[in-house]
């Protein structure tokens, strides 16, 4: 989604929680999206390449929040939206 599409409140929490990010860059980008009330950028995701893994075939990206467990990505066909999940080993 891009910066636009969300309210007031949550471009605030963007601009703050990515600050390193130029300007402009927040502006225009469209990586942005909120899953369980916090805000994530796809970049914040390492990109699957093993395919082999049953647990991550099928999944563009995924970043871990503990040894044992994170969150995963996949961009629709059009990329126009993020499918969300959640891993535990």
């Amino acid at each position: 989604m891009h910066l636009e599409d969300f309210n007031e409140s949550i471009q605030s929490e963007i601009r703050k929680e990515y600050d390193w990010m130029d300007p402009k860059d927040i502006e225009c980008n469209f990586g942005f999206f909120v899953y369980l009330g916090q805000v994530h950028h796809l970049g914040d995701f390492m990109r699957v390449t093993d395919v082999s893994d049953p647990d991550l075939n099928g999944w563009d990206g995924y970043t871990s929040e503990t040894v044992w467990s994170g969150t995963l990505v996949r961009l629709t066909e059009d990329c126009n939206f993020v499918v969300v999940g959640r891993f535990f080993s």
